[in-house]
């Protein structure tokens, strides 16, 4: 859950805390970083302790993880707000961390300042107005600010979010590579496909949250993004308990763990599991796919929140109630309904290699649908400089002190043409009644009056949202439908005393090749689409402004590539399907209870095999018999010719 919820809300902790999409780039790869250094380690010592309690300590690190990631909300407290007297349009008053506003006066002739506490709260900024309007004053209260030391990146909420992914990802490193094998462990491999499914969807389904605040449709609007994680690390801490009273193995699975230390004994140590592990065709062409499709798959879910937010027109709030409803949730059913048909009709390995690669086709095609399922951009009132970039100052606002410390979109009088802030519009004085601003200089009326928002033509001819997620929706089920098949194509492709080890060593190969390299791709494409950064006391924030073209096809063009490379290794699996034995076979059934030596089934060098290979138990013994009987033939007839 606690995944899930970090990435809707960090377009919101980005808006809060004043840093852009390579920062949280940074704070998505804390969590990996941890599960490559962990990885390995866990894979190796799982079957050699109390895999209950050990999953159960790692979730006490999640739920810790939960509540540190809420502790910037506790430290800074709500959003800083701009704010505009209603009544009075020469005061100007800024709400500070400490619940006290900075008030200036410019009805004299002289500027007063002073400093007062908000007994009221909220109350307090009734009548008063959460934009920047243009005025003489502007300079003189930013420089307010940077002197107050809040307007710029908050850096101890960086590292507090940083350190809350490091913790996150260990308590998920645990999780996967020690819950699956303990799960396949125990309820065998007929059923392990169900159970296998239910917790991949339960892992993505976390809680909404209701923001409370200024309005949603305010592009700056911040809400009470903390909350969610709070309730989850109390959930995770009270379903953590029980586990610590889990045994290591269940009454069912005790006499298999048994033969599986026996067999781990006679395999050998570390580095003959990492031998196995990377001489393994199959498990080599899984992980390469793996890779490639879950930095694509990785970067999409990473940028979704934003990239709905910015092409669509949504607020933050609407965005990620968007991505949960459609990607979470469409993807969690895919994942129930693969494990289902799995464990109902048990197809052919040959078969289900086969569909893994023909529903990965599908998702790419989705995914590069969207490239032409976007908005007309937005007419943004603005120019570009000598040097590229785009600039919003203009000489009808040069004298109003313009910031870009928020996006507050105004609509001109012609209904087409959208300015960056009412600042940005040069307009001076707001009605209440009607959130109409007048005394735009900017604005070519007579009347020189805007309105607040979005212009009505920009999101009346915005109608390809609801397409877009109708695609995105049936690409997602139907590609999560893959996602059990693809975790049992790991375990059934390895010897059973090598689960653990490989989940780990896969873990780590995919933490340092993909879950690291992702964020900071995905980032800085993000960042390359950037018009207009927020801008503080000399420092850069976050993004408010995106080129709405190149972020649609940069965003799904990258993930169209790299989903397209893994599914060409999971072509070139399907020739290798032979290779994979005993899919929903248990591994007790498959063992030799007559005493055969352990290692000789590891070595195989050392021991001569039958030409046909019989998977029955009672094939396999024959076969060991006939091989030992021919052995002893050709012993006596050699010592009896010596004799003659």
């Amino acid at each position: 859950m606690n995944g899930p919820i970090f990435f809707s809300t960090m377009s919101t902790l980005e808006k809060r805390y004043a840093f852009d999409s390579r920062i949280s780039g940074i704070i998505l790869i804390a969590d990996n970083i941890s599960q490559f250094m962990l990885s390995p380690i866990v894979g190796y010592i799982a079957v050699r302790f109390n895999r209950a309690r050990l999953i159960a300590f790692s979730e006490m690190f999640l739920a810790f993880s939960c509540f540190l990631t809420a502790m910037p909300y506790f430290i800074y407290g709500p959003a800083e707000l701009f704010v505009h007297n209603g009544n009075n349009n020469n005061m100007t008053i800024a709400a500070n961390n400490n619940w006290s506003l900075n008030i200036s006066n410019t009805t004299t002739t002289t500027t007063t300042t002073s400093t007062i506490p908000i007994l009221a709260g909220p109350s307090m900024f009734q009548n008063r107005k959460p934009f920047e309007l243009c005025s003489d004053d502007n300079a003189e209260m930013n420089e307010m600010k940077c002197t107050n030391n809040r307007g710029h990146t908050k850096w101890l909420a960086v590292v507090i979010l940083f350190f809350g992914s490091f913790f996150r990802g260990i308590g998920f490193t645990c999780f996967f590579v020690i819950g699956f094998p303990y799960l396949d462990d125990n309820v065998g491999k007929k059923n392990s496909p169900m159970y296998m499914s239910i917790i991949q969807a339960i892992r993505l389904i976390g809680p909404a949250s209701v923001d409370p605040g200024i309005t949603r449709k305010d592009p700056r609007f911040v809400g009470a993004w903390w909350l969610a994680f709070c309730i989850v690390g109390v959930l995770l801490f009270i379903a953590t308990l029980p586990l610590f009273l889990f045994p290591a193995q269940l009454k069912n699975a005790s006499v298999k763990a048994d033969k599986m230390k026996k067999k781990m004994k006679a395999a050998g140590g570390s580095i003959q599991a990492l031998k196995r592990f990377l001489t393994n065709p199959v498990i080599m062409l899984y992980l390469a796919g793996s890779i490639f499709r879950y930095i694509g798959i990785g970067g999409y879910i990473m940028l979704k929140t934003k990239y709905i937010e910015s092409q669509f027109r949504q607020s933050s709030s609407s965005a990620s109630f968007i991505t949960g409803t459609t990607s979470i949730m469409p993807m969690a059913i895919g994942i129930l309904l693969g494990g289902a048909i799995i464990s109902l009709f048990r197809p052919s390995t040959h078969f289900i290699l086969i569909y893994v690669f023909i529903v990965e086709g599908l998702s790419i095609f989705t995914l590069g649908s969207g490239m032409f399922l976007g908005c007309d951009p937005l007419k943004i009132d603005g120019h570009y400089d000598s040097m590229g970039r785009f600039a919003l100052n203009a000489p009808c606002n040069q004298h109003c002190s313009c910031t870009v410390s928020s996006f507050s979109p105004v609509c001109g009088a012609d209904g087409r043409t959208t300015y960056f802030s009412p600042c940005y519009a040069g307009c001076r004085q707001m009605f209440d009644s009607n959130q109409t601003l007048t005394d735009c200089s900017c604005v070519n009326d007579v009347n020189s009056q805007a309105t607040i928002g979005y212009c009505q033509s920009d999101v009346d001819n915005c109608t390809n949202l609801f397409t877009y997620l109708i695609v995105v929706l049936c690409g997602a089920i139907v590609s999560s439908t893959a996602r059990t098949a693809n975790a049992l194509i790991s375990f059934r492709s390895v010897e059973p005393m090598d689960k653990g080890f490989t989940m780990g060593a896969a873990s780590s190969f995919m933490a340092i090749l993909a879950f690291i390299p992702y964020p900071l791709i995905f980032g800085s494409i993000a960042d390359a689409a950037c018009l207009v950064w927020e801008s503080s006391c000399g420092k850069t924030g976050n993004c408010w402004l995106y080129d709405q073209e190149k972020f649609r096809y940069y965003f799904h063009g990258a993930c169209v590539f790299f989903m397209a490379l893994g599914s060409i290794f999971d072509f070139i699996m399907i020739f290798f399907a032979d290779r994979i034995k005993n899919f929903y076979d248990d591994d007790d059934d498959n063992d030799n209870d007559n005493g055969v030596n352990v290692k000789n089934n590891i070595d195989q060098e050392r021991q001569p095999r039958p030409t046909t290979i019989i998977n029955e138990k009672m094939g396999k013994q024959l076969s060991i018999n006939f091989i030992h009987q021919t052995e002893m033939c050709d012993y006596n007839n050699h010592h009896h010719i010596e004799k003659k």
